[in-house]
């Protein structure tokens, strides 16, 4: 979902979200889902962009961090309160900018990092 926002030269980052009302919310891109292809990874890093991971904030978005990893993605673990499930509850919490700061500012690159801050889920 919103993968017109690939083709866009200016963009440093894709944030890569698992629902549609997530990407809406910080104009990023959703997998639709909680798993990531082998073919949808493919296609994503064809595009030679810091693809970033904003996992939900369960089960399945720490499932969704062991592709982040097999892929080679830096993953984001902003500082939300409990309640904020995903981007879109950060979104209405916070508002569009404050979250997206947040989300920039909590990138990690380093599995090592990311394997430790996946237990925060």
């Amino acid at each position: 979902f919103n993968i017109d926002q690939l083709y866009t030269k200016e963009r440093k980052y894709v944030i890569l979200v698992e629902g549609p009302f997530d990407a809406i919310g910080i104009d990023g891109v959703a997998l639709l889902g909680s798993q990531v292809t082998d073919k949808q990874a493919e296609f994503l890093n064809t595009f030679n962009k810091e693809i970033v991971l904003v996992p939900d904030r369960d089960t399945a978005g720490k499932k969704l961090i062991a592709s982040a990893i097999k892929h080679g993605w830096s993953v984001s673990f902003p500082e939300w309160d409990k309640d904020v499930r995903d981007v879109a509850d950060a979104v209405k919490k916070y508002g569009r900018l404050f979250t997206l700061k947040n989300i920039i500012g909590a990138i990690e690159k380093n599995q090592l990092k990311i394997n430790v801050l996946k237990r925060r889920i």
